[in-house]
């Protein structure tokens, strides 16, 4: 099918030149290549549009109004209209009110507990609570209690009760000295183990990574590791073949995924169509509670999966984030 013919009225011709070419393609309902195209057959340069000139009114629509907008009505890209509103330190418009009561919340909580309320990003209350001129919020306070429980509790566990992250309470604790939780001691029992079992399985049984032991494998000597370990296929785990997730069933096992892959066909087992994960209220009040991997660890899925349920239902992202541009 042939594009139809673009119809340069009189009016359209004198603008070329004069006005942006997006905003003539825009009234004439064309591309902006066909405008430009036109543009350049009959000679006519494109005015200099680097210098905008702000008007009084055209400054006070700045956060009120969406850029898209005033760049439109101004004739101007929306870069511009960007620039000149954060050079100012004025947020971007959105669709809810600053009522006295969010503002009075600035610098007294979090920007991301708030920006998660909200349901908006979080550089969207960083931007207002600096154009109000209020400081961030100290998050953390270190009482002499929170401070006993650096190095005896897990990082991560005390972050997720004060609201924090897991690197703030690592760079506390790296200040103060402090060893990292649970240092792990390696008793002749342990030490003996190395050269019988995977270092996954030594891992997931001590509550460390396998990085971890690992690198005490390699300190005594120890450069290919243990024998591989020998896996019983019983005719129960081989029904399960391609039917339920290689994931799923190498977690249960304790072997690695690829064992399972490597297995199911060998057997020329397929996957038997697409796994479906059973949603159970259980599951559901998980999301946005907990990290999707975590959850999708503990059904057999991929992380994708969990990702996309909670996008469908409009749940936020763990750790105190609002949507992001993507899950909006």
């Amino acid at each position: 099918m042939r594009p139809s013919k673009v119809n340069w009225t009189r009016r359209f011709l004198e603008q070329l030149g004069k006005e942006p070419d997006k905003v003539i393609a825009h009234d004439m309902g064309v591309c902006v290549g066909s405008v430009r195209k036109k543009r350049l057959s009959l000679r006519k340069l494109l005015r200099d549009y680097s210098k905008v000139t702000w008007t009084d009114e055209s400054m006070a629509r700045l956060g009120k109004e969406p850029d898209q907008a005033i760049a439109h009505d101004m004739g101007v890209c929306v870069d511009s209209v960007r620039k000149m509103r954060c050079r100012l330190g004025m947020p971007r418009y959105t669709r809810f009110t600053w009522n006295p009561e969010l503002i009075a919340r600035l610098g007294t909580e979090p920007d991301s507990v708030i920006a998660q309320e909200m349901a908006v990003g979080t550089q969207t209350v960083r931007i207002k609570r600096r154009s109000l001129g209020v400081p961030k919020h100290i998050a953390i306070r270190w009482t002499p209690e929170l401070i006993a429980r650096l190095s005896k509790e897990p990082d991560r566990v005390i972050a997720r009760e004060i609201g924090t992250n897991a690197a703030t309470i690592r760079a506390k604790r790296s200040s103060l000295g402090l060893p990292t939780h649970r240092k792990i001691t390696w008793t002749p029992q342990l030490l003996a183990r190395l050269s019988k079992e995977p270092d996954r399985v030594i891992a997931q049984a001590m509550g460390i990574s396998r990085t971890s032991v690992s690198d005490k494998r390699r300190s005594l000597g120890m450069r290919h590791g243990p024998a591989r370990q020998k896996i019983t296929w019983t005719p129960q785990l081989i029904a399960r073949l391609g039917h339920e997730p290689d994931k799923a069933i190498a977690h249960e096992m304790g072997v690695s995924v690829f064992a399972v892959v490597a297995k199911r066909l060998r057997i020329g087992r397929p996957i038997r169509g697409y796994y479906r994960a059973t949603w159970t209220d259980e599951l559901i009040a998980r999301l946005g509670k907990e990290m999707d991997k975590s959850i999708a660890r503990s059904m057999g899925v991929s992380k994708q999966t969990v990702w996309m349920k909670r996008h469908v239902l409009g749940i936020p992202k763990y750790g105190g984030v609002g949507l992001t541009p993507r899950e909006r």
